[in-house]
């Protein structure tokens, strides 16, 4: 994140009080205005905070002290929490930090937008994540990460994090939705509900735009295509992933087949299909993984689909189905 400091400090008009020494909320736990603020610009975002921020931002992320023990990290989330409902960040941060203490979420109706909350014992003290979430909201995803010693302490670090969104304001460039992909192998043409993650030569990755749950969050297509590779056949490829995947165990989640591989049709070729399964090591959750391959012209395809086996990953598997629907062969 790179970061431009735009006025070192603006005059603003409060009670008589130095900040040393000295809450920033008033005796109604009202947080006070502060004397000056500092104004940050970073290549999408231009905020605001108080002048008694000590700055300890590097070139990976932008972050400030407060009162000496308490330090606030400020991301910008666009391209994951960004596209997100409230509702799936909450889940997603449970399972992401099950392994916590005392967890608990919620969510703040700011008018405008909402924040989602997300708090968690760590050994340090307390860790509370605030996100400012809002669908097809250019600050969306905008995240303030803050740790600091003392339960006691939420209800300044709540304000101080609320004042930084209310000052918030998006200056990045929106660049047109990229829908159509194509290569000399293939073209694809996605419906609006998905975006292409990646793209890159012969392989493209399509997520969910709009993820409204985790299992769509988690959930991945890729469409790719292997020129000069070392295999003869789809069949020999297939074989090979399916026997390199099962010798496979990270983090103790070991791998087993679900379909041995066999012939299918696939957008009017003969081809193959192949899926196994896993446990995540990081979500807690149980994957399936499914992959076509077929030839022509001495190019293997490949289609390969990430699907969490949980609630709902019968309309996720329907969905991808009519995705691949979309791509033309060439």
């Amino acid at each position: 994140m790179n970061k431009k400091i735009l006025s070192v400090f603006t005059a603003m008009a409060m009670s008589v009080c130095t900040f040393v020494g000295c809450s920033d909320l008033d005796s109604e736990g009202n947080l006070k205005e502060a004397s000056s603020y500092e104004t940050v610009e970073t290549d999408e975002v231009r905020f605001k905070v108080r002048s008694d921020f000590k700055d300890i931002s590097d070139d990976m992320w932008q972050g400030y002290s407060y009162d000496g023990d308490k330090q606030f990290s400020i991301y910008e989330y666009y391209d994951s929490e960004g596209r997100m409902s409230a509702e799936a960040i909450i889940d997603y941060c449970n399972y992401a930090l099950k392994d916590y203490d005392n967890c608990h979420s919620e969510i703040i109706d700011c008018g405008d937008y909402d924040i989602v909350v997300f708090s968690c014992d760590i050994e340090e003290g307390m860790n509370t994540r605030y996100f400012l979430n809002k669908k097809d909201y250019d600050l969306s995803g905008l995240t303030i990460d803050v740790n600091y010693p003392d339960a006691e302490d939420e209800p300044l670090m709540r304000q101080l994090a609320l004042e930084i969104f209310e000052s918030a304001e998006y200056i990045g460039e929106k660049l047109p939705k990229q829908t159509d992909f194509e290569c000399d192998y293939f073209s694809i043409s996605i419906p609006d509900e998905y975006i292409f993650n990646k793209t890159n030569d012969n392989n493209v990755v399509i997520k969910y735009e709009y993820m409204d749950s985790l299992m769509k969050k988690n959930s991945t297509l890729r469409v790719q295509v292997l020129t000069d590779s070392e295999y003869t056949s789809a069949e020999e490829y297939l074989d090979s992933v399916c026997e390199e995947w099962i010798d496979k165990d990270i983090e103790g989640a070991k791998y087993e087949i679900v379909e041995e591989v066999h012939p299918v049709e696939i957008l009017g070729y003969d081809g193959y299909c192949a899926s196994y399964a896993a446990n995540s090591p990081v979500l807690h959750n149980r994957y399936v993984y499914q992959r076509y391959a077929f030839e022509k012209d001495g190019a293997i395809y490949t289609i390969y689909s990430s699907i969490p086996e949980d609630d709902g990953h019968e309309q996720v598997e329907a969905d991808f189905e009519k995705l691949i629907d979309c791509i033309k062969i060439k």
